[in-house]
């Protein structure tokens, strides 16, 4: 499975240090508003790892990244309280279904 996580901050580094410890996911693409950041999430995770810079409010930015990367699902770890909601639902339709998601 390739995984986008939008949102490097405190949830979304703890998902990249669970994927490296772990080896989940096939792919794991963090995206943040501050490309530094996303790349310090992954810092060590290895070749499966990528860092974007993402404005999560950009609805066609999402609907690229997911395409380019060929994510299969997304992960929104942005802070609760911020302003910003990842607008999964419309993504979605234009990228195609993902399936279902594994349990683990």
């Amino acid at each position: 499975m390739r995984v986008l996580v939008v949102g490097a901050g405190g949830v979304g580094s703890a998902v990249a240090r669970t994927v490296a410890r772990w080896n989940l996911f096939e792919r794991v693409v963090m995206a943040d508003y501050d490309e530094g950041r996303a790349q310090r999430a992954i810092a060590g995770g290895g070749d499966r790892f990528a860092a974007y810079r993402l404005d999560a409010r950009d609805e066609q930015a999402i609907g690229e990244l997911i395409k380019a990367e060929r994510c299969d699902a997304v992960l929104n770890a942005l802070d609760p309280s911020a302003p910003v909601k990842v607008p999964c639902l419309t993504v979605l339709p234009v990228t195609g279904p993902i399936g279902p998601v594994p349990s683990f």
